[in-house]
């Protein structure tokens, strides 16, 4: 046991009963949001990113917004990547016991017409405590599907 804490410990990670944290105490999130070549072109947007804490052991219980980023005035333009960086929460503080997900939309003209995804598309945007632990992020943008 001893062996694997000094592991845990080696590549930044805090061991908690059943779970697996970042090792800094604070809710920090950074990355980069990407807009693939493939979607279509658009003039004036703005990004939200939202970050969530909830109750693994009650998911009745709603989730609690925890921070919030705006990217403000992106625009993305035909055949090319568009890639904005972030980073937000650092005044939050992780509650090793709570898992935190990020959810991210672009608005124009006060209606949704993007989502972010993992890339993959697939799920929560799980961040911060979970079974791959990570702060850092990659958002894969695209249209809203209707």
């Amino acid at each position: 046991m001893i062996r694997f804490a000094l592991l845990a410990v080696a590549v930044g990670v805090s061991l908690v009963p059943g779970r697996v944290v970042a090792q800094d105490d604070t809710t920090e999130v950074s990355g980069t949001v990407k807009i693939p070549a493939t979607v279509l072109p658009f003039e004036k947007g703005t990004a939200q990113l939202l970050l969530f804490k909830y109750n693994p052991n009650n998911l009745d219980e709603p989730a609690q917004r925890v921070s919030q980023f705006e990217i403000k005035d992106i625009k993305h333009e035909k055949e090319k990547v568009t890639e904005k960086e972030f980073k937000f929460g650092k005044e939050g503080r992780l509650d090793t016991s709570a898992g935190y997900y990020v959810t991210t939309y672009i608005f124009q003209d006060g209606k949704r017409t993007h989502i972010g995804e993992l890339p993959g598309g697939v799920g929560l945007v799980r961040v911060l405590t979970d079974e791959k632990p990570r702060s850092r992020i990659e958002i894969i943008v695209g249209e809203v599907r209707r």
